[in-house]
């Protein structure tokens, strides 16, 4: 009210504003016919209005006339509007009551008809569900009940445990939840139009059961989950030598020798999916989640939200896009049963959707970050050597160029890294190693010949390596340094001493075998003043051919501690995804198809994080995988 009144009296005051501008004589009639309500004003206060529009001031356009007061009135709904969301929200539940003393009576209708009713129907059961003579009938009143009672004897009639229907159905249904095949493929007509059970004993037997046990659901789950045919493999087990092959006697498995592979309904799937990201919301109760359409038409969960699926809002007339694609009933009809197919879009959904693509992002992110520095040690050692990260093929160190063998030799690894340099402690110069210092662009010599610095370069794979780049010595001080290429195979490839100048250190060809090292290696020539040196170099990796397979660049690879290893990451991934140990075979080939997918990123130019980019891809194959999609 006060903000009514406020509002009210702002516009008056700029409506009064407003007359000034007009002779005196016209002020009356102006401001009557505004204040006068509109369907009581007459044509000529209406024409007047129409030919003055700058006195139709309302609260929309009060900003136009008073600025101040309109951004007052601003803040002043901003206050209500936070006031009235602390309002708690008000649940209401729709039920169903018998009005006392009067008792509903059911007709049967003509042709379903309900405008022309026929005969009267007195509750109680189906005659076709009772033996000859035994049908059940419940009396219009129960004398010891306020009510009627009519509702609680049925009740107590299907859940006596002799009706013929209720136990059966339920144990139907949860059979097919566990094994995706029901007794009665018709799981909403066990009448004489629907398929008889296939195994009629057995589905007797466990109602029978099911009741006796006080119709407990958690028990019934538990005496199907331990039985043998539950605990089958799905793959069949070999057919002994002279015995009947069960694939020439039951190919569709109607006797379950083996147990039935399974689909991951479509819900559990998208749950599936947030969970291995490592995006779930396990929060439970709540409002629903809406839904929208996204800009193609798709319709998707509104923000993304990773709640589970049982929380999303369900809107006839808006499925969600993927989950319909897994056949998620649509709810224009009844769906007694789901029925898995499988189709085009649903292989386009998981190569396509922004939803899976998104987290299969997530989930090699997840990988990179939470991946365990012990997982899967020494089992993996092997590949991990042979499959490097990108970065891993850098190694950073000192030691010594032995003339004599014509090789590097004592290669020490820096033990310090500042965070944006490796060298040999917090403080320079180190009391051992001295100023020796590697960064992304170059670094310094250290204090002597013995203590040369090492950037040294590992080969992946087999192949010729072209080098090129530029060392340079900037300052005028100090008496130089020099740089050498050494290849551990092959011994020196380039030797260049550079004193204030920048030279190129290109080298054609370098034949390497896959472990081969190829060291960088800068000394001083004994006065270690002002050795600080720049030194960038272009590693390409060609195959005969000349074609090239992969490239380095020394200062956009340099990294610290890169933590766990390729490998590592594609079993945790494997684990993560299939909830089991890859087998070495897997792992070969997921290493392989990750380093693959890298280097032809990084051969294409791509600016991205290449091993980030190749291991999402990875994840969104195990995302897409049967073994995945599937329950077994």
């Amino acid at each position: 009210d006060d903000y009514n009144a406020k509002q009210a009296k702002f516009i008056a005051e700029a409506l009064e504003k407003e007359l000034e501008n007009f002779p005196e004589d016209q002020r009356g009639k102006l401001r009557d016919a505004y204040n006068a309500p509109a369907a009581k004003r007459t044509e000529e206060q209406k024409q007047l209005l129409a030919l003055n529009p700058k006195v139709n001031i309302t609260a929309g356009v009060l900003y136009q006339y008073n600025p101040k007061a309109a951004e007052e009135l601003k803040a002043d709904q901003a206050k209500i509007a936070a006031k009235r969301a602390e309002k708690p929200v008000e649940d209401f539940v729709s039920v169903l009551s018998e009005v006392p003393g009067t008792l509903p009576v059911t007709h049967v209708f003509y042709r379903g008809d309900y405008r022309q009713p026929t005969q009267e129907v007195k509750p109680g059961g189906l005659t076709i569900a009772a033996p000859d003579g035994q049908r059940f009938e419940i009396p219009d009143n129960d004398p010891q009940r306020p009510t009627s009672g009519r509702r609680l004897a049925l009740a107590k009639h299907l859940m006596n445990g002799q009706h013929p229907l209720t136990g059966r159905v339920l144990v139907n249904r949860i059979w097919l939840h566990h094994f995706g095949r029901t007794f009665v493929d018709t799981a909403g007509d066990f009448g004489m139009l629907g398929v008889r059970p296939t195994h009629p004993e057995l589905i007797d037997w466990l109602a029978s059961e099911f009741a006796r046990q006080g119709w407990r659901l958690k028990q019934l789950h538990k005496q199907i989950m331990l039985s043998t045919v539950y605990r089958q493999s799905s793959v069949p087990r070999p057919t002994a030598e002279g015995a009947v092959d069960p694939r020439a006697v039951d190919g569709d498995n109607a006797y379950y020798w083996h147990y039935p592979v399974r689909r991951l309904e479509a819900e559990i799937l998208r749950d599936r999916i947030l969970a291995v990201s490592g995006k779930l919301d396990r929060t439970q109760f709540g409002p629903a989640v809406a839904v929208e359409e996204d800009f193609v038409g798709q319709v998707v969960v509104k923000d993304d939200a990773p709640r589970r699926s049982v929380y999303l809002q369900v809107r006839r007339s808006k499925p969600v896009s993927f989950l319909t694609t897994f056949d998620a009933p649509v709810m224009t009809l009844n769906c007694e049963r789901r029925v898995p197919s499988t189709g085009a879009p649903q292989s386009l959904m998981l190569m396509n959707s922004d939803f899976v693509l998104k987290h299969a992002g997530q989930f090699a992110q997840r990988l990179r970050s939470e991946t365990p520095s012990d997982f899967a040690l020494p089992a993996v050692q092997s590949l991990a050597e042979k499959y490097p990260r990108h970065g891993e093929v850098w190694q950073y160190g000192y030691g010594a160029f032995g003339a004599a063998e014509n090789r590097v030799v004592q290669f020490t690894p820096l033990p310090h890294f500042t965070g944006s340099a490796w060298q040999g402690g917090a403080a320079l110069p180190d009391a051992k190693i001295g100023w020796a210092i590697l960064h992304a662009a170059g670094g310094h010599a250290g204090n002597d010949q013995q203590h040369a610095v090492v950037r040294r370069w590992t080969a992946p794979r087999s192949g010729l390596v072209a080098v090129s780049g530029k060392l340079n010595h900037p300052s005028e001080n100090g008496d130089g340094v020099r740089g050498r290429i050494v290849s551990s195979r092959s011994g020196l490839h380039g030797e260049w001493a550079v004193k204030k100048l920048e030279t190129a250190t290109d080298v054609a060809k370098i034949e390497v075998q896959m472990g081969d090292t190829l060291d960088f290696v800068v000394d001083c020539f004994g006065d270690v003043n002002s050795d600080s040196f720049t030194w960038n170099v272009d590693l390409k990796l060609l195959d005969a051919q000349n074609h090239e397979l992969d490239h380095w660049n020394s200062a956009s690879d340099f990294h610290g501690a890169l933590g766990v290893s390729l490998p590592q990451q594609l079993a945790y991934a494997w684990q993560l995804a299939y909830q089991r140990q890859a087998t070495p075979e897997e792992l070969e080939l997921a290493c392989q198809f990750v380093s693959q997918q890298a280097a032809a990123l990084r051969a294409s130019g791509d600016k991205s994080d290449h091993e980030l980019s190749a291991l999402t891809s990875f994840c969104q194959q195990l995302l897409s995988s049967n073994e995945f999609l599937y329950v077994d």
